[in-house]
């Protein structure tokens, strides 16, 4: 962490602008995943912030890396149960990513878009909002089964494609246990199996 601080004086006094500077920026976003593994979830909230600020400022609110910084804060904020908070960053952050996916086969973007969108399903898991856990979930399904019938050699595609699956499946029993509707929720189970 000493070398980021180092690191991030020099370039806050080296750049004209100050710390209105992308690389300010980056520094700010490598300090922050730092911070998030040292559990220091404050600290690294507050360089993600700063650095969200500046980039901004300088790309545009639209840009990736925006996004990017988006989802980190949004995931400071759930670890630590600032629930609101997170689903708001990761809103916006999905938002981002989703006008910034160039076609179904951008496997990239899509990826990122998925992500977001298992982000925001496990909030509503955490908070007990099963049902929009389950869109959100459902969602990223729909998803990731184009980006893996577009590249069906990468393996760590398909593993992710099942995690998926088998997070909605755990979700869909929790749900079938405690609802009274059982053949609405045999009829989504039933829908789930059919597009497996």
């Amino acid at each position: 962490m000493k070398c980021f601080k180092k690191s991030l004086s020099i370039r806050i006094s080296a750049s004209e602008l100050g710390d209105a500077d992308l690389s300010v920026a980056d520094s700010l976003c490598w300090m922050g995943k730092i911070h998030r593994e040292n559990e220091e979830l404050f600290d690294a909230r507050e360089c993600f912030m700063v650095a969200h600020k500046t980039k901004s400022a300088i790309l545009g609110t639209h840009h990736p890396e925006c996004a990017d910084v988006l989802h980190n804060i949004g995931v400071v904020c759930d670890d630590l149960n600032l629930h609101p908070q997170s689903l708001s960053c990761y809103s916006q952050a999905l938002a981002i990513r989703r006008a910034n996916v160039t076609d179904v086969y951008d496997v990239t973007g899509m990826n990122e878009v998925c992500e977001t969108l298992n982000c925001i399903a496990t909030v509503y898991r955490t908070t007990g909002e099963r049902q929009k856990a389950l869109q959100f979930y459902q969602q990223s399904l729909k998803r990731r089964v184009r980006i893996v019938s577009a590249v069906i050699s990468d393996k760590d595609q398909i593993s992710t494609l099942l995690r998926t699956y088998e997070d909605v499946i755990s979700l869909l029993k929790l749900e079938v246990s405690e609802s009274n509707e059982k053949s609405d929720m045999l009829g989504q189970i039933g829908k789930l199996l059919l597009e497996m």
